[in-house]
């Protein structure tokens, strides 16, 4: 699989001194110069993210897409453990019920970095506390 896609989970510099292994496949240093060379839009790509090595693109920036892309499409690469489920069918529901829920925080927090102004702003904030309560119940549920 390596020589085909690598990931990041480095932000903005993949080359940082904690980071074991540089960007040998293309000498990108940041998730920015990535888009670029993949000749798509220049804005902030977030990490993880998952780049297809041979063809010079961008696959995917979304955690629950890469996990389940990881245990279906390149299940049969992994050598360590390769009967490891990363999404296991009877926990399905919880996992993309969880997944809504942290998109929805994501997105409301952008929003409000991004609000231009005061309403736009509170209302991004009264979805934050919408989610968190409906987090907390989700927690409550699965817990008991």
């Amino acid at each position: 699989m390596e020589a085909y896609m690598t990931t990041t989970t480095h932000r903005d510099n993949l080359n940082s001194d904690d980071n074991d292994k540089d960007d040998t496949a293309n000498n990108i240093n940041t998730n920015t110069e990535i888009g670029c060379y993949a000749e798509e839009e220049e804005e902030r790509y977030t990490v993880p993210l998952l780049w297809d090595k041979k063809d010079s693109t961008i696959v995917n920036n979304t955690s629950s897409d890469i996990v389940q892309m990881l245990n279906s499409e390149f299940k049969d690469f992994s050598t360590i453990k390769p009967d490891l489920d990363l999404y296991p069918e009877e926990h399905r529901d919880e996992i993309d019920e969880a997944d809504l829920l942290v998109q929805s925080l994501n997105s409301a927090i952008y929003g409000c970095g991004s609000a231009t102004t005061q309403s736009q702003y509170d209302a991004f904030v009264y979805t934050i506390r919408l989610i968190h309560v409906s987090w907390h119940e989700f927690l409550v549920c699965c817990v008991s």
